[in-house]
């Protein structure tokens, strides 16, 4: 398997629309059409975050949006991983596993703050309890620790 830093040249030289280099996280930023991976990180979340860029992943509106995201960027990079002869496959096991830190984000997220049922996103970042009504709004929460707080209530 070719380490991160030679596959960021090789997709350098085939994704010239995009800047590819080293940051603290891997990540794909659009604003900059920048893509940051670490060192430390495996070569499969580099493709992955192509994916995104390739993608044109720029914003989403509901959580669950992110969601849907990330799977169809681990499909293009599943689909693009050939061109380039790696000696390795992105398995399906490896792409459920990623994508339940998001299932598990996105429950968390969702789970009512009074009475631990599910809720349901009303707008971006507020969620509603459908069984006690409760509220409640959460931060970005993506590499940060979630935080939830109760809405106040409206007489």
């Amino acid at each position: 398997m070719p380490t991160i830093s030679s596959l960021s040249r090789t997709l350098q030289s085939a994704y010239p629309q995009f800047i590819i280099m080293p940051g603290e996280i891997t990540k794909w930023t659009p604003t900059l059409a920048t893509i940051y991976f670490s060192p430390d990180d495996e070569p499969l979340t580099l493709l992955h975050e192509v994916g995104h860029a390739l993608l044109g992943h720029n914003s989403y509106q509901r959580d669950i949006e992110l969601l849907q995201m990330e799977r169809d960027a681990w499909h293009k990079a599943v689909e693009i991983s050939p061109a380039f002869q790696l000696n390795f496959s992105i398995s399906d096991n490896l792409v459920q596993h990623s994508l339940d830190s998001y299932r598990d984000w996105l429950h968390a997220r969702s789970t009512c703050i009074d009475c631990a049922r599910t809720g349901v996103e009303t707008t971006r970042q507020h969620y509603t309890c459908l069984y006690c009504r409760a509220s409640w709004r959460v931060n970005d929460a993506k590499i940060c620790a979630l935080r939830r707080r109760r809405n106040k209530k409206t007489p």
